[in-house]
């Protein structure tokens, strides 16, 4: 086992390059584009909960950290507070889209229905909360909301504020290897109908590059 200060896992390879411009990334022998730090490295996972889950379960069986930072960009829903190009610091993640949605328009999540995500019966998992960002909760989605409808279903089961596609299974893997975590997100766009979404991309990986910048780099 190989010991590391940190890592720093990315779902899409341009966002790595937007959130560490600079620097070089290549392909390890798994096929995972990666860029070695001083005392850590960065992978680039692939979108959803069954690339993060591959690339960390991957990852740490060969490697362990003093922190593992998952960083992207999200959505938000609109019934909150945030803006496109906040930065955030997700302290509860739930895998929202593991349900039920009956006949009648009500959603149950599995644990609801007895057969819940995680060991201890809850359906959601618990980073660390980044030093100087807002905390928020986050539901992570494989069905995104691109309808009022369905992110309002998904926003009042949970009351997160986010929505994104790795959160909760890269918490979960992590917890299974009992390494330390930290999930960071930039709104880069509000959840639901599409022409209202008001996507600003840019925006969202300045916060998050400024961030690696004052506290990475």
């Amino acid at each position: 086992m190989k010991y590391l200060s940190r890592a720093y896992f990315v779902p899409t390879l341009k966002e790595a390059e937007k959130i560490f411009p600079g620097f070089l990334f290549r392909k390890n022998s798994n096929g995972l584009y990666f860029c070695d730090l001083k005392d850590g490295l960065i992978f680039v996972s692939g979108i959803g909960k069954i690339n993060i889950t591959y690339a960390a379960s991957l990852i740490f069986s060969e490697y362990s950290f003093e922190i593992a930072y998952l960083m992207g960009i999200c959505g938000a829903y609109k019934s909150g507070y945030l803006k496109t190009g906040d930065l955030v610091s997700v302290e509860y993640d739930y895998f929202a889209d593991e349900g039920l949605l009956d006949e009648s328009g009500n959603y149950r999540l599995i644990s609801e229905m007895g057969f819940p995500v995680m060991a201890d019966g809850k359906d959601f998992v618990v980073f660390d909360k980044a030093d100087g960002i807002t905390g928020v909760s986050a539901n992570t989605v494989s069905f995104l909301s691109g309808t009022d409808y369905l992110a309002d279903i998904y926003s009042s089961k949970t009351n997160a504020h986010i929505e994104n596609m790795e959160g909760a299974a890269f918490g979960y893997v992590c917890g299974k290897f009992g390494q330390r975590a930290v999930h960071i997100r930039a709104v880069s766009n509000f959840c639901g109908d599409r022409g209202s979404q008001n996507w600003n991309i840019a925006k969202a990986f300045d916060s998050l590059s400024n961030y690696v910048k004052t506290n990475v780099i």
